[in-house]
């Protein structure tokens, strides 16, 4: 359950990514897709637009190698060159994103439970899925009682900064979600003062957050 007030951390630059992501040993794959993969991996929800200069310092790539990707991928409508420069994600993967939803089965499975919550509770109520270090909000069920929260659809969040991702670290063990909160970057010397709250969430049973997500 979330509770809306000022954000308490901002969300972290994503590092630089591997400038060749075949490590030693790889199978033979094709590295003109795993680079355009990289490219697309850039985008985050604080980082929704970004020119190729931004491209590459982030990915390692060549400029002119960012360059011929980007443009590719403008036109298999992965990207979107804006008007005034730069590349946000393209519709296509939205496309791509909401067949796997559907495949998955997950909201489909989830959506009476959460209608039978939103009907006793007079809350809105949140679906979300972990995905690496990040929760993906799924689906929404609106209620009379709305919480303030940015949960659009699609939306990827560092998981220990919202409600969803801290429900679902509290059900790993220690181990995991540890390992998982230092990943995904939260600072050494909070990462005990988290690790105590999933417990206590775990021990009574649901998560108190006062993230705006």
């Amino acid at each position: 359950m979330s509770a809306p007030c000022p954000p308490q951390a901002a969300l972290r630059e994503d590092p630089p990514l591997r400038a060749d992501p075949f490590p030693a040993g790889s199978p033979a794959l094709v590295r003109s897709v795993a680079k355009a993969a990289q490219i697309l991996r850039c985008f985050t929800p604080s980082s929704s637009t970004l020119t190729v200069r931004d491209i590459a310092r982030r990915t390692g790539l060549p400029r002119s190698t960012c360059h011929a990707l980007c443009s590719t991928l403008v036109a298999e409508k992965m990207l979107e060159l804006r008007p005034g420069g730069g590349y946000v994600l393209g519709v296509e993967l939205m496309v791509l994103g909401t067949q796997v939803m559907e495949r998955s089965g997950l909201v489909d499975a989830a959506v009476p439970a959460m209608n039978g919550l939103a009907a006793s509770t007079g809350s809105e109520i949140r679906l979300g899925q972990l995905h690496d270090t990040s929760i993906v909000y799924l689906h929404r069920i609106r209620a009379t009682r709305r919480v303030g929260a940015d949960d659009r659809f699609g939306l990827r969040l560092p998981a220990h900064l919202t409600g969803c991702g801290r429900a679902a670290m509290s059900a790993m063990d220690a181990a995991a979600a540890r390992r998982l909160a230092a990943s995904g970057g939260v600072e050494p010397g909070s990462v005990d003062r988290l690790m105590a709250e999933l417990l206590s969430a775990r021990t009574r049973g649901f998560v108190v957050s006062t993230s705006p997500a």
